[in-house]
C-alpha cells in the first residue's frame, strides 16, 4: 500500500505533494521510505523512475537528508542489482538523470563506481540508458559524464550476461535514429568497433 500512497502522491500537483508529506510525523515517514516492495525497490526508485516533475524528486531528496537516510538510500541497489543511475536513466524527463548525477557527485565517494556497476544480468547504465528509448538524451549525457571521468572507451565496449554490448541494444531498437549519436558511439568504439559489430550474443 505504500507504494500505492506514493503513485497518488506523485500524481498530484507540488503543494498537495509536500502538504501531505509534512502531515506524516518523522518516525512513520522514515519507515515508509525506507520500505522496500518485493523488488527491492524503494520509494525513492519509484519516484526517480516514474516521476516527471524534478521539484518533487528534490523534495524527496531533502526529505531522506533530513531524517538521516539518505546516504543510505541514495547508494542502495534493488533485488536485480539495480542503482539510482539505472532508474534514473529510465526516466525520459533527462533533467532527472542531471539532478541525481549532481547530488551523487556531491555526497558519494565513488560515482563512477555506480556508473560502471552492472545490474544482475549485466546491464550498466549505460547500457540500459540504450534500451528502447524514445530518445536518447540521457544516453548522451551518460557518455559524456563517463568521458569526463576518461574511461567512455572501456565502458563502450562492456558487453551484458548475455554478451549485448552497446551496438546490439541500439540496432534492436525501432526508434533509434539519431546518425550523429551513432557515428560518435562508433568512433568511441574506436579500434574495438570491428571486433562489436562481429561479436554474436549468447543467443
Amino acid at each position: 500500500y505504500i507504494f500505492k500512497i506514493i503513485q497518488i502522491l506523485l500524481s498530484e500537483n507540488n503543494d498537495i505533494f509536500k502538504s501531505v508529506m509534512n502531515m506524516i510525523d518523522d518516525i512513520s515517514l522514515q519507515n515508509m521510505l525506507r520500505k522496500k516492495n518485493y523488488f527491492g525497490i524503494s520509494p525513492l526508485f519509484y519516484a526517480i523512475q516514474k516521476c516527471n516533475n524534478l521539484d518533487k524528486c528534490e523534495y524527496m531528496i531533502e526529505i531522506l537528508q533530513k531524517l538521516n537516510i539518505f546516504n543510505d538510500e541514495i547508494i542502495a541497489e534493488d533485488h536485480c542489482g539495480n542503482n539510482i543511475l539505472h532508474y534514473a536513466v529510465d526516466n525520459e524527463n533527462n533533467k532527472i538523470l542531471v539532478y541525481i548525477l549532481d547530488i551523487l557527485t556531491k555526497n558519494v565517494e565513488n560515482v563512477l563506481k555506480m556508473l560502471r556497476k552492472p545490474n544482475n544480468n549485466g546491464a550498466t547504465p549505460l547500457l540500459f540508458a540504450a534500451i528502447d528509448r524514445k530518445n536518447f538524451d540521457n544516453l548522451k549525457i551518460v557518455m559524456n559524464t563517463l568521458r569526463q571521468y576518461e574511461v567512455l572507451n572501456e565502458e563502450i565496449t562492456v558487453a551484458d550476461n548475455e554478451g549485448n554490448n552497446i551496438l546490439h541494444y541500439i540496432a534492436k531498437n525501432e526508434e533509434y535514429n539519431n546518425r550523429e549519436l551513432a557515428e560518435n558511439i562508433f568512433a568511441e568504439c574506436g579500434l574495438h568497433f570491428e571486433t562489436m559489430v562481429q561479436k554474436e550474443n549468447n543467443l
